[in-house]
């Protein structure tokens, strides 16, 4: 199998990536994109993982699933980050990268029934195999896989 990785803005988003034990063995990177930090990304880069996630060869449930995380996880960077952006990156083993410019560890929290937030954290380890943290001298990455 040939390995295709892409360079990254940041040859250090690369090194982390490729220091996690799912990514030691050989993988594809499928597609990356950044998005400005602001409300209205939001939406655009839970459509744009749907695709690139079917790409992969993700089902159509699969990519609704990764939509539906990364929506969680670009809302939280769009609230909670610094920066003017964030990315998502697609990998061929099922692995989604978001990468923000905050250092700060996601916890979940507790919510009503009548909130409208505090409950992206729980979403993304409920339906993930696995999620990761990733930290980096500018922010971090939250990888999950499905």
């Amino acid at each position: 199998m040939r390995v295709h990785l892409a360079r990254l803005a940041d040859g250090r988003v690369l090194e982390a990536a490729v220091r996690t034990d799912q990514h030691q063995q050989k993988i594809a990177f499928v597609d990356r994109s950044a998005f400005p930090r602001l409300p209205a990304a939001v939406g655009a880069a839970r459509d744009w993982v749907a695709r690139a996630f079917t790409r992969a060869g993700g089902t159509e449930e699969q990519a609704f699933t990764c939509a539906l995380l990364v929506s969680e996880l670009a809302t939280s960077a769009v609230q909670h980050a610094a920066g003017e952006r964030f990315e998502v990156t697609v990998w061929s083993s099922g692995a989604v990268d978001v990468r923000d410019g905050s250092f700060t560890k996601p916890e979940a929290r507790s919510s009503g029934e009548e909130d409208e937030g505090g409950r992206g954290v729980q979403l993304v380890v409920g339906l993930s195999r696995h999620v990761e943290l990733i930290p980096l001298s500018d922010g971090k990455i939250i990888r999950f896989w499905l």
